[in-house]
């Protein structure tokens, strides 16, 4: 969940801030989306974490594939990890775009 929010976070401040800022008009809402949405995940992480941690047990979920399959079975936890990886795999070809 964190590489999500690193990669969304990092797409956001290459692309987002800059045409934010381009603009005078508009570039107080480009701080206060860049604050809220650098905020936002930390609440809903402390209001899901003692649920999840209530469903799973103490030690028996590491990452968002575990608790995929303590809660909803083997297949989930394959799907969770196949959305995963195609997401990083377009967040990595978006990163070579950029650099080229």
């Amino acid at each position: 969940a964190l590489s999500f929010f690193a990669s969304g976070m990092g797409a956001w401040v290459v692309y987002g801030s800059t045409e934010m800022g381009a603009n005078p008009n508009l570039s107080w809402l480009g701080v206060l989306g860049y604050s809220a949405a650098s905020g936002f995940p930390a609440l809903i992480i402390c209001l899901i974490g003692p649920r999840v941690r209530e469903i799973t047990g103490e030690n028996r979920a590491f990452a968002t594939t575990d608790f995929g399959r303590e809660r909803y079975g083997r297949i989930m936890q394959l799907s969770i990890a196949a959305i995963s990886v195609f997401y990083m795999f377009i967040y990595i070809v978006a990163e070579f775009t950029s650099i080229s």
